[in-house]
């Protein structure tokens, strides 16, 4: 992927304070999730081993006459309830002989009562069936029971049937939040196969922000956020902090600021338009590149790695921090930046130690451009520094963009540490 701009436009970034002491104070908002979202339609995203054992640890009490005469035993690892977080599970395979598999679904060490153990081949070949278990989590001392619907799916080949079999979870949890008049559902879900919510690496909180009644889970997608990132909701700033262990609970932190209306960008919105020079001194408008890619670069004039940036405007992203921005994923990088994109163009040219990037996009979820911020130091792990750099990205957003120009803001971290405190 190769960027292109046309022109640099050279601002001086001025005192942010008063912004930054806006962001400080946070306070909570809690969403109950009160029903389980059954996903089964969806495409597997996240797929678990199953932990191989034999008869004498299945921890089985009853069991079926089996067609093979050396069936596979193993166990799944659901809930965190001690003692009842396994669930047995028996692959009975035998020549010329459909596959069947049994799962201890309801969790009670009996393989003969959880309904039929037939097992048919899905449309490319692999072995793939849906089951509902009893996953059992520890909430405030005291086992809660729940049924979830799992995915179980075997390779058929021999090279990959021999890792045994695989499960995901096909469920979320859904609920509302309520801002000012307005209503909008929220999907919670998580990639830790035990059913978990707690772990922040593995849960996401989709929200649908246009209200058309869906929810975008795909990889790409604009109502989609990670722990620590930013959204606005009817205008006003909030981050999703966490989610409790069962998921049930999930927190957000509101910031106290609203972007007013003036400063949204949307379809057909246009802006004041404005003069500058460039760095051979030609005095030009933003109305000059209508239609054209502008690379807007914030800076002190007296920065000297933004010197270094300034003659080479054609970067190819590929194998970049910035190749994930562009298509709307927040990525920070807080040390070690050189070691793991060596090949980076701004490599070549700039000691840079950390990154931050923010997509920056239209009210209709389009990416119009991304905001980034390189530090020859690593950055300090604080959330609100982030929370902040993205407030800013929406601002300059709704006051720069109409939709005919891609903008690529681009700050370099040290102008902003006096700010930033």
């Amino acid at each position: 992927m190769i960027c292109k701009a046309r022109i640099i436009v050279v601002i001086v970034l001025v005192s942010l304070m008063g912004f930054a002491s806006q962001c400080l104070a946070q306070t909570k908002v809690e969403i109950v999730t009160d029903a389980i979202a059954d996903l089964r339609s969806e495409t597997p995203t996240h797929l678990s081993s199953w932990v191989a054992t034999d008869k004498s640890k299945s921890g089985l009490t009853k069991e079926p006459v089996y067609q093979s005469a050396s069936p596979l035993y193993g166990k799944l690892v659901i809930g965190n309830s001690t003692g009842r977080n396994e669930i047995a599970v028996v692959i009975d395979e035998a020549d010329n002989k459909p596959p069947r598999i049994y799962i201890d679904a309801n969790n009670n060490h009996d393989l003969t009562d959880d309904g039929s153990p037939d097992w048919p081949p899905a449309k490319d070949g692999l072995l793939f069936k849906t089951v509902v278990m009893a996953g059992t989590v520890v909430i405030n001392q005291k086992d809660l029971e729940v049924k979830l619907p799992y995915g179980l799916l075997r390779f058929t080949d021999e090279t990959r049937k021999r890792a045994g079999l695989f499960y995901t979870s096909q469920f979320g949890r859904t609920g509302k939040v309520k801002i000012h008049d307005k209503e909008f559902k929220v999907l919670a879900l998580s990639s830790n196969n035990q059913g978990l919510y707690s772990d922040r690496g593995n849960v996401r909180l989709i929200i649908d922000l246009n209200n058309d009644g869906k929810f975008d889970s795909s990889k790409d997608s604009k109502e989609s956020f990670e722990p620590g990132e930013l959204f606005f909701l009817d205008g006003e700033a909030y981050r999703f902090m966490a989610a409790s262990e069962m998921g049930d609970r999930v927190t957000l932190s509101s910031l106290p600021l609203r972007m007013p209306d003036k400063w949204k960008a949307a379809v057909g919105d246009k802006i004041a338009d404005f003069g500058f020079k460039t760095l051979d001194g030609k005095d030009l408008k933003l109305s000059d590149f209508k239609g054209k890619k502008v690379l807007l670069i914030f800076s002190d004039p007296h920065c000297g790695p933004c010197d270094a940036l300034a003659p080479d405007l054609e970067w190819d992203l590929s194998g970049s921090p910035c190749e994930d921005v562009v298509v709307g994923h927040v990525r920070n990088h807080l040390s070690g930046l050189a070691k793991r994109f060596p090949a980076a163009p701004a490599q070549t040219s700039l000691t840079i130690e950390s990154y931050l990037g923010i997509p920056l996009t239209a009210t209709d979820g389009k990416v119009l451009g991304y905001l980034r911020v390189f530090d020859p130091r690593p950055m300090p792990a604080d959330p609100r520094r982030l929370s902040f750099i993205q407030i800013f990205g929406e601002l300059g957003l709704g006051q720069l963009v109409d939709l005919g120009i891609l903008l690529e803001l681009h700050v370099v971290g040290s102008d902003l540490r006096g700010a930033l405190g």
